[in-house]
Parts: structure tokens; C-alpha cells; sequence
């Protein structure tokens, strides 16, 4: 079994790994592309596309070429996009061909290394959902419990 190294990584434009378009109205889009905001742009809308569909003409679709893991792909632009925003985004929208020549990210060839990590973080992501999922149920209990101490009781 070949062994995988993480600190094997290169720049790369995004443009050379994946097909960029300025979403169209009405067009459906395959699950897994990456959606990067134009209009009223935050490096933090960055998004995944979890099922085939539509996408608001506001946002730019990244389709990664195959061979990809797509939701690698999203990551590595995600974890790109503050430097990227931050260096080339004119007020609060984000020209469509700066992004396409410009969007620079760090991208592990391997695909087994994309594999690998991808799923890492979908691990943390759902252990995390779990916990603030667990917190909220905990308050709404402290909250219920709360209410009652203070109910007047029946005399």
C-alpha cells in the first residue's frame, strides 16, 4: 500500500484543474461543484453544491475535472479564498475574470491524499454538528427547567 504524504502540495491556478463559468440561468449544475460569490462576494459564501441543480447567476460554478475529489476541491478553494478576496476583490463584489485567471490554490496531487483528507473533515464536520446539536437540546431543557422553578404553584 502506498504511503501518503501530506506536505506534497503545489500551487495551482484553479483554471487548470477545473471548468469556471459564471452560472446561467436555468442551467443545472452537477453535485459537487464549488460556488464562489460574485455579486456582494465574502470569501466566507464560498460553497458546495450537494445536489444537482440550479445556481443563482450570482455566484461563479467551479467544476473540478475528473479524477478530482470535488469535495477536496472545495476545500482547498475555500481555505484559498480570504488571501484570494482579500488581494483582488474591488469593493463587495468580485470580478468574474479575475477569479478565472487569478484563483490560485494549494492542491495535493494525490488522489488518495484528497480522498483521505476530504473525509477527515467531513469527520470533524459531523462531530461537530453532533455537539452543537447536542448543546441546543441541553438549553432548551435548561430553559424548560428554568420556567418551571418559577411557576407559581396552585394554592
Amino acid at each position: 500500500m502506498k504511503s501518503v504524504c501530506f506536505n506534497r502540495w503545489k500551487k495551482r491556478r484553479a483554471a487548470e484543474l477545473a471548468d469556471i463559468e459564471r452560472a446561467k440561468d436555468g442551467k443545472i449544475y452537477p453535485a459537487g461543484c464549488t460556488l464562489y460569490p460574485l455579486s456582494a462576494s465574502s470569501p466566507d459564501l464560498v460553497q458546495f453544491l450537494p445536489k444537482d441543480g440550479p445556481v443563482s447567476t450570482r455566484y461563479a460554478v467551479i467544476d473540478p475535472r475528473p479524477g478530482i475529489n470535488r469535495r477536496y476541491f472545495f476545500l482547498v478553494v475555500k481555505r484559498a479564498a480570504p488571501e484570494f478576496a482579500h488581494k483582488y476583490q474591488s469593493g463587495i463584489n468580485m470580478q468574474y475574470p479575475i477569479l478565472t485567471k487569478r484563483l490560485t490554490i494549494t492542491y495535493h496531487e494525490d488522489k488518495r491524499t484528497q480522498d483521505i483528507i476530504a473525509d477527515s473533515i467531513a469527520r470533524v464536520d459531523a462531530a461537530s454538528e453532533m455537539i452543537e446539536k447536542q448543546i441546543e437540546a441541553e438549553q432548551t431543557v435548561k430553559k424548560r427547567f428554568l420556567q418551571l422553578m418559577f411557576v407559581e404553584g396552585k394554592k
